[in-house]
């Protein structure tokens, strides 16, 4: 799986147990990053000098020009979510895979549908 570098833009703290992270791709790659509403990421998070690779959903991307943005809940005694909260600054430079996952929809030729779904909890 390939890896692309992603600065960190902004960093948030939505709530006292969660952060929100907006990350930017290099301009050379932006064209890896189109991402479809439901996908997701690979981050590679160092702790301990050892990348350690976790799945975080994308809620805000390129597809609808927005920031492409994750939120990481804390997990308590958790090494990646940890770093992400306490380590992490803006203007650092994490790795990720281009983003993945078919758990969304794309608008095809005929033009947009209406989608309503209901979810609740953290993640998908």
């Amino acid at each position: 799986m390939k890896s692309y570098p992603l600065t960190v833009r902004a960093k948030s703290f939505p709530l006292p147990d969660c952060v929100s992270i907006t990350l930017e791709p290099d301009p050379a790659d932006r064209a890896a990053f189109r991402i479809w509403p439901g996908q997701h990421l690979v981050l590679q998070v160092p702790v301990a000098g050892e990348p350690l690779r976790r799945c975080y959903s994308v809620h805000d991307g390129p597809f609808n020009s927005a920031p492409m943005t994750i939120t990481v809940k804390r997990v308590p005694g958790g090494q990646v979510s940890s770093a992400l909260h306490d380590a992490l600054r803006v203007g650092d430079r994490i790795m990720a895979s281009a983003p993945a996952g078919r758990f969304c929809a794309r608008p095809e030729a005929g033009g947009y549908h209406h989608f309503y779904l209901y979810a609740a909890g953290s993640g998908i």
